[in-house]
């Protein structure tokens, strides 16, 4: 389920549970480890990035998330608030851009105001 459906929940578990339960098992259940900083916690992962010259010139902090989720996954419409630079490991993603001037109707609620009210996978068009 999506993060902005009344049937969603978190909880914290150890990567290692987590890619048991919901990665190798082939769980039912859909779930998404997003935003882990990965190589802040296994940090001997970090000796094998090298980050690109274009993030040393950056204004911006650097910031390395990882996610990891089984087939089914979903993100609902959205922006994020900084840059991105998308590698995938394994699998495949799909992405579907839209220009940032476009109306995607974001919810209201400030820990939600980057993401759309439009349901991508079933958007209802006006006619």
């Amino acid at each position: 389920s999506s993060y902005t459906s009344d049937l969603w929940s978190q909880k914290l578990l150890k990567l290692k549970d987590f890619i048991e339960t919901y990665i190798l098992s082939h769980s039912d259940e859909v779930a998404y480890l997003a935003q882990y900083e990965l190589f802040n916690h296994i940090t001997k992962l970090r000796e094998d990035i090298t980050p690109l010259d274009y993030c040393a010139v950056s204004e911006c902090d650097v910031v390395t998330n990882c996610w990891f989720g089984p087939e089914g996954t979903v993100s609902p419409l959205h922006h994020d608030h900084y840059q991105n630079l998308f590698c995938q490991v394994y699998g495949y993603k799909r992405f579907i851009m839209f220009d940032r001037h476009d109306d995607m109707r974001p919810h209201q609620h400030h820990l939600l105001e980057n993401t759309s009210q439009i349901d991508i996978e079933s958007p209802k068009f006006c006619t």
